[in-house]
């Protein structure tokens, strides 16, 4: 009788200590990056896609949406992403494709054009609006070269 009080005391030590007050926010290591990740899969349509070089001279600004263009972007369960740019007059979109990485509150992108550095954007996201901001490269004149630029989207959920 005593063993079995023992081993059903020890199996109820090694359960209390395995559970702790975190399963609420998805676990200790669930930080804000992860829970926006998982708020942003689906689609979503830029109301506003705003590109402005940041080297170039002179500067070069463009609102994709209001030119008459449009800007697309899918996020995928596993954090995979798809923007998709088409620039007003021009029949080939510019797609970049990536990776969204939680980093404890911050979120990095690492695009499939460059896997080996994680670029930093901002994401805000609130209801069925998400806005994101930070260095993106984009063409401007669909001539396939690349500038880069301080890019400014603000997307509704399709």
């Amino acid at each position: 009788m005593r063993k079995g009080l023992r081993i059903a005391s020890v199996i109820l030590v090694v359960l209390l200590t395995s559970c702790s007050g975190d399963d609420e926010s998805g676990g200790p290591n669930t930080g804000t990056g992860d829970l926006i990740i998982s708020a942003m899969v689906g689609n979503w349509v830029a109301t506003s896609a705003q590109f402005t070089t940041i080297n170039a001279n002179p500067v070069q600004s463009r609102d994709v949406i209001a030119d008459g263009g449009f800007c697309d972007l899918a996020v995928y369960q596993g954090s995979r992403f798809t923007l998709v740019i088409r620039n007003p007059g021009f029949p080939d979109p510019q797609i970049t494709t990536g990776l969204l990485v939680a980093d404890g509150d911050f979120i990095n992108v690492r695009l499939d054009s460059d896997p080996t550095v994680d670029i930093r954007w901002n994401f805000t996201i609130s209801g069925n609006n998400l806005a994101i901001d930070g260095p993106l490269d984009y063409d401007f004149e669909n001539d396939g070269i690349l500038e880069e630029t301080s890019a400014n989207m603000q997307f509704i959920r399709n």
